[in-house]
């Protein structure tokens, strides 16, 4: 008995010394995924079974996605869209507008915004429009990331002259001038309608040339004089249908007139009721470049 006791405290001895494997190194959290701070979405209502397509999604830090586009916003432009968010999140629930034009003509879209935690929907050209604070957060969005961005003039590259026994007087290619901004646009939509020839945009420049599809050209000094002072007089931000319009046509086409820095305004045809300033502007843009 005195000897079994020997082995067994021996035995415990040995397996007191064996060591022991250490724990391991929890796993690091995985950092959360960045929330949806913007999503803009169209359904088209005369295609049968379309279903709701995403033109922008923006993410909280930054990134976004339009189609094949990609990109990042930085912080400047974040904090601006950061204002934008807060000022449309803070007009959900979205109240009935009571100068909503009345019209019979056929909404062609509907348009879905998803505002972080919330979403607001809004039909056009007809039906119940979506808040103007939602309305200018589109635009803001729009102008941040898929909006083309101005070319920038490449830099000329200096001509070094060749070492020779006379100076040879170099003389250096002037710098080519950056182009000019758009003064106007005017963007024709042809939804099966006898009176539109077809989709097609027309864009004046500041300087006054112009292109119209496949043709180009250039306004004379006094038809650019007079069509900057149309641009400047015309009613974008008050433009809006009369209340009370009625309408039962079928919308053949839309029209959008856009003078960045004063506005943008578009309606449908025949049901549209521009104000009469962008009607008479969308016709002399199409008669100066025919």
């Amino acid at each position: 008995m005195f000897f079994s006791l020997i082995l067994s405290s021996a035995f415990l001895v040995v397996l007191g010394g064996v060591p022991t494997a250490p724990a391991a190194a929890p796993a690091p959290a995985a950092k959360p995924a960045p929330g949806l701070m913007l999503q803009i979405a169209t359904q088209p209502l005369r295609a049968q079974g379309a279903r709701y397509g995403v033109r922008l999604e923006i993410l909280e830090n930054g990134y976004w996605t339009a189609g094949s586009r990609r990109g990042h916003l930085d912080l400047a432009a974040r904090r601006r869209l950061y204002a934008a968010v807060a000022a449309a999140r803070a007009a959900w629930p979205a109240k009935p507008d009571p100068g909503t034009v009345r019209c019979r003509a056929l909404p062609m879209q509907r348009t879905r915004v998803r505002v972080r935690d919330v979403a607001f929907e809004g039909t056009s050209p007809c039906g119940e429009p979506l808040p103007a604070e939602v309305t200018a957060l589109m635009k803001l969005a729009t102008e941040l990331t898929t909006a083309p961005k101005p070319e920038v003039a490449p830099t000329p590259r200096p001509v070094v002259t060749p070492p020779a026994p006379k100076p040879v007087p170099v003389v250096q290619p002037a710098p080519q001038p950056a182009p000019a901004g758009p003064l106007v646009t005017l963007m024709s939509e042809d939804l099966g309608g006898r009176r539109f020839a077809g989709t097609g945009t027309i864009t004046i420049a500041r300087d006054g040339s112009w292109r119209a599809g496949g043709r180009a050209g250039k306004l004379s000094t006094t038809e650019l004089t007079a069509l900057t002072a149309q641009v400047g007089k015309a009613a974008f931000s008050g433009a809006r249908p009369a209340p009370g319009m009625e309408c039962a046509a079928m919308l053949e086409g839309m029209i959008t007139v856009t003078a960045p820095g004063r506005g943008s305004y578009r309606w449908g045809v025949p049901c549209g009721n521009p104000s009469p300033s962008l009607a008479a502007l969308a016709a002399t843009i199409q008669r100066l470049t025919r």
